[in-house]
């Protein structure tokens, strides 16, 4: 799956990249596996990553988020 722009953070493309793992993971074997799930960045396309995964029936151990967030902002103009 290539997605440019946009279309990156849409929720279809969530769902069609995790649709695709879990495809490759059980052709490879790897669906009784416990795997642990990191999520990183902002937008629509992570809830609906969650839910397909959830629902692909891969045994997900943890789901973490490792959006980063900024702490000071940015510097104030003079």
């Amino acid at each position: 799956m290539h997605f440019k722009g946009s279309l990156k953070s849409a929720s279809i493309a969530g769902q069609q990249v995790v649709s695709t793992l879990s495809k490759k993971a059980f052709a490879l074997g790897l669906g009784k596996v416990p795997f642990l799930v990191r999520i990183k960045g902002i937008g629509k396309g992570r809830y609906s990553a969650i839910k397909e995964l959830k629902k692909s029936g891969l045994n997900v151990l943890k789901v973490i988020d490792k959006t980063s967030v900024p702490y000071n902002g940015c510097r104030v103009k003079k």
